[in-house]
């Protein structure tokens, strides 16, 4: 190996403490970063700066990890050299001899040789304890860049959640909109209705009732001959009949707003299952005999606690709910349908397959003109049947939310053995 090769590894030498230099540059880049991302998360007025900053540290850290992976290659390479070179020192250094007071040629070089050795053993040692802490910087680097990503998978995840939030502050206006739209509907259909009603009652009326005076008969004959406008044909007998076209127009207008109820309903929960302070109410606490045994969230809780609230009505038990047919047909303030045709809402539809059963409430059935059933409603509470878990607790939003479907998907669903209604 020729001396003057020793240059160039030198100046590698020289060019390994640049990057070491780079990398406490990156080192002051990276805590001013931090400062920077704190300031701009404690605000969190302007989430672009964050992402700006984020970006351009990803960069530095790509960049001083190529710096890092490039010092570790030099110094490899400047370590198998100064090998390189000791193996050779080693071989010529005992055929020169150490004695000063011998003028040989070579005494100078030997010396400087034997100095030269040492500084490179030395800096061999050096460069070795670099590479370990290059190492060490190389894994900060790494989990600095993984911490950055942990970030960035946080604001994307609030990002997200204000995607969420935002889409179901949506949904609720969409509701509300709808149920404002049903209720004006509903007045349209009582002014319209009113209208109608006092018009027909006019027309049934006639014109005003006259004073007829009685005829001069008394006696036993006075009843007999009294006369009387109705059944003389001056009034017609079916003025009668106003009371019973109010009814039957009030009939049609409060079915059309029990149906515009629930449609708006559909979704919601209509139970009221918790009070203001988010507290039980006395239907699903302290009057629900399932919550007392400690089984809130179950289905039997929810449909004790339903049935009690639109009934007023307290079951005496609330075992399983494959029982509750059982446990009711001695039962004198209800009744027990086999169909839903035959059913007062609210029902209590009772599942008897399985370990423990189901229970679930028919809140309303919505039937054409023909009576024919068009669609059921139904909440409950812990079911399979449309979740995808069950959490046997009370879980709001799922727990009692009112669905709607057809009669075809509702006995599908729902095969019950029986229901439980209010006499």
């Amino acid at each position: 190996m020729a001396l003057q090769n020793y240059a160039p590894q030198k100046n590698l030498i020289l060019g390994m403490g640049n990057s070491l230099a780079d990398l406490n540059g990156y080192a002051g880049a990276l805590n001013q970063f931090a400062q920077n991302l704190g300031s701009c998360w404690a605000g969190n007025a302007d989430k672009a700066v964050l992402f700006q900053a984020i970006d351009a540290q990803m960069r530095d850290v790509n960049s001083l990890r190529q710096n890092v992976n490039w010092v570790q290659q030099a110094a490899n390479w400047a370590l198998e050299k100064i090998n390189e070179l000791g193996s050779l020192l080693g071989l010529v250094l005992p055929r020169i001899p150490l004695v000063p007071s011998i003028a040989v040629p070579g005494a100078a070089l030997h010396q400087r040789i034997q100095l030269d050795t040492v500084r490179l053993r030395q800096a061999a040692d050096c460069l070795q304890a670099q590479r370990g802490r290059l190492g060490g910087c190389g894994d900060a680097v790494c989990q600095t860049q993984q911490g950055l990503d942990a970030v960035l998978q946080g604001v994307f995840g609030i990002g997200g959640k204000l995607k969420s939030s935002a889409a179901c502050t949506g949904a609720v206006l969409a509701r509300h909109d709808r149920l404002v739209a049903a209720v004006r509907r509903i007045a349209e259909i009582y002014d319209a209705a009113d209208g109608r009603i006092g018009k027909r009652a006019e027309e049934l009326a006639g014109p005003p009732e006259q004073v007829i005076p009685d005829a001069p008969n008394t006696g036993a004959n006075a009843e007999k001959n009294h006369w009387n406008p109705i059944a003389s044909g001056v009034f017609p007998a079916v003025a009668a009949g106003v009371s019973d076209i109010a009814q039957r127009a009030a009939n049609a207008a409060a079915k059309t707003a029990e149906k515009a109820y629930w449609e708006a309903m559909v979704g919601q929960t209509p139970g009221q299952i918790r009070d203001a302070d988010g507290n039980p109410t006395q239907w699903y606490g302290s009057g629900n005999l399932s919550y007392q045994g400690g089984y809130e969230g179950q289905c039997t809780w929810y449909a004790y606690g339903r049935f009690y609230e639109k009934t007023g009505i307290q079951l005496p038990t609330a075992r399983h709910a494959k029982y509750w047919l059982d446990d009711n047909r001695n039962n004198p303030n209800v009744a027990i349908a086999a169909s839903i045709n035959d059913i007062k809402e609210p029902a209590i539809a009772v599942m008897t397959d399985g370990k423990y059963g189901h229970v679930a409430i028919v809140e309303h059935v919505d039937r054409d003109a023909a009576g024919n059933i068009a669609a059921v409603y139904v909440t409950e509470a812990n079911s399979s049947i449309w979740e995808t878990d069950i959490l046997h607790e009370y879980t709001p939003g799922v727990d009692g939310k009112l669905r709607k479907m057809t009669p075809e998907v509702f006995l599908q669903k729902y095969p019950a053995s029986g229901y439980i209604s209010a006499i």
